[in-house]
């Protein structure tokens, strides 16, 4: 009598959750020489089973179910769940290196600003970092930008540490700030704080700079020493800040 194994498979793998239970129930009352089928009945369902296996021990606990696409349950009421693989841990990229450089410091005198490619276009960020890592700093940098693919678009302005841009061919000013080493915009003089970004411009025959906001109207500039709303691009960066009321952006 030919018979359809497919069928057989599907019928085990749609009953397996019964049939597992009464194999468990068998085995606690079965005579030991009647458990050898019920043994061979688990077994059966674990090979039914594409995705891992399951075995039956006869003093009715089930062993821990071996590790298949999440680890299969053990068949007996006492089996654990099988263990799932771990991935290995990942070193950290030529980039990730560079940031992990020593960034502290007691004074200024301790810091530099160190240029560090951030994307692809070719976008630059300039962070503080020690003295003492500045040979270190030169071979990871260098690691790092050889990791990037040409991307063809356009790079910004650089950035410094408090949030402000300079110009392409500027360097920035570094501080010793609560113990690490800052980079600002020099036009400021100082890192900018919280909320605040550095703003430049031609002012006349000198050059104003300020810590202050962006803005659309008047109304925006809440600091009393900088109430005046206006457009500026002969510095740091361009766009409307607020400033100081006597300021002209952009003259000369």
């Amino acid at each position: 009598m030919a018979i359809d194994v497919s069928s057989v498979r599907f019928t085990l793998l749609e009953e397996k959750p019964t049939i597992m239970r009464l194999v468990r129930e068998l085995l606690l009352y079965l005579p030991m020489r009647h458990k050898t089928a019920a043994l061979l009945m688990g077994l059966v369902l674990g090979l039914a089973d594409g995705c891992g296996s399951a075995t039956v021990s006869s003093d009715g606990g089930g062993a821990g179910g071996a590790t298949g696409r999440a680890g299969s349950v053990g068949a007996g009421s006492g089996g654990a769940a099988g263990a799932v693989g771990s991935g290995g841990a990942g070193g950290a990229s030529p980039c990730q290196a560079v940031l992990a450089l020593d960034r502290s410091c007691a004074t200024a005198t301790d810091c530099f600003a160190a240029e560090h490619q951030t994307n692809c276009c070719g976008q630059r960020t300039f962070f503080g970092m020690n003295t003492s890592a500045q040979t270190q700093y030169q071979s990871r940098e260098s690691k790092c930008e050889a990791a990037y693919p040409a991307c063809g678009c356009a790079e910004g302005r650089p950035t410094t540490d408090d949030g402000s841009k300079i110009q392409f061919s500027a360097t920035p000013g570094v501080a010793c700030v609560r113990g690490v080493c800052t980079t600002y915009a020099a036009e400021c003089g100082k890192p900018c704080g919280s909320g605040t970004t550095c703003f430049s411009c031609s002012n006349r025959s000198t050059t104003f700079a300020a810590c202050t906001t962006m803005c659309a109207v008047g109304t925006d500039c809440t600091d009393p020493t900088l109430p005046m709303c206006q457009f500026g691009s002969s510095g740091n960066t361009s766009g409307m800040f607020c400033t100081a009321s006597s300021v002209a952006c952009d003259t000369k």
